[in-house]
């Protein structure tokens, strides 16, 4: 064999692969790749989470409320606060509260029982006939403003915040709990109709529920400390 052809094959062979170098380069471009991928598809993912809260937490009330009234015992809406602040809520669900006899007629109960009265509910002696999961906060939602307690009354699903009497409150127009802030967004709230209880969910963020008082005044606020324009 010539030396020609002997080089010539030699050269050939160093072609048909890659050098360490090459690989590495290779490996890191994936590697960036695939980190990009993941930080958006998370993102993404927290956004369609953050999104689908209020709508999950309105849905939450509306199944508590039909529980009242088809099921004839008091529903009542409980929230687990973030550990050493009480301003903004980590979970929500509900809780259908025992009356004192299963015996007799509604009327003839006390619904319910004492032991489930209070703001702060001692599960130990008041124990849910039944409950739903909590529905938790994702990261970048809020949750303030259910304060005080809100109920179902059995049988009529009308709201009260002692779980016996109607509330005092819907002699007004209107009654208002939450808000739900989400990040970067103005936030949504809760409205329950005076005479049906029926829940109503504003979004700040879109221009004909922002005409509400109580986006208004928030959007008002929110724009006074950032700057921003509401929309």
């Amino acid at each position: 064999m010539s030396d020609w052809t002997q080089f010539c094959g030699t050269h050939a062979k160093r072609q048909d692969g890659f050098t360490l170098l090459e690989m590495l380069l290779v490996v890191t471009i994936i590697s960036v790749i695939l980190g990009l991928s993941v930080v958006g598809w998370n993102s993404m993912i927290q956004k369609q989470e953050q999104s689908h809260f209020p709508i999950a937490l309105r849905w939450l009330m509306m199944e508590a409320r039909q529980k009242a009234m088809t099921e004839n015992l008091p529903v009542r809406i409980s929230i687990e606060w973030a550990e050493g602040y009480e301003a903004y809520a980590k979970s929500v669900s509900w809780l259908q509260l025992p009356c004192s006899s299963e015996a007799g007629p509604l009327s003839q109960k006390t619904c319910p029982m004492d032991e489930c009265m209070g703001d702060n509910l001692n599960l130990n002696r008041c124990i849910p006939v039944s409950k739903s999961e909590k529905l938790v906060a994702p990261p970048g939602v809020r949750m303030t403003g259910f304060i005080p307690p809100i109920c179902f009354l059995a049988g009529s699903g009308r709201h009260s915040r002692d779980c016996r009497t109607i509330s005092s409150v819907q002699t007004l127009n209107i009654d208002s709990y939450s808000p739900v802030y989400i990040d970067n967004k103005y936030p949504y709230y809760y409205h329950m109709h005076p005479l049906t209880s029926y829940i109503e969910m504003l979004n700040c963020n879109n221009s004909e529920d922002a005409k509400d008082v109580f986006c208004a005044m928030e959007i008002a606020r929110l724009d006074s400390l950032s700057g921003r324009k509401s929309p």
